[in-house]
């Protein structure tokens, strides 16, 4: 199972402070080992109303035993 999550960025945003923000991500879902796969991808999809770049991320889950219900209780 996967979540993708697209985020519209300032126009200025630096593709260092994009791939900041993707190793940051990363981390997260190396702390959350036992909910995430080690997979995560960051990408510029696009540029939105002409001021703001898209970008999209894309975080796979784990899928165990206990079912949807249970990842989207953790989940919020």
């Amino acid at each position: 199972m996967q979540e993708l999550v697209k985020i519209g960025i300032n126009y200025d945003t630096t593709l260092e402070d994009i791939q900041k923000l993707r190793e940051q991500l990363l981390a997260f879902v190396r702390e959350n080992s036992r909910d995430f796969q080690q997979e995560l991808e960051v990408e510029v999809i696009g540029i939105n109303e002409l001021e703001k770049l898209e970008i999209k991320v894309e975080i796979k889950h784990k899928v165990g035993n206990d079912g949807d219900l249970s990842r989207e209780d953790k989940k919020s």
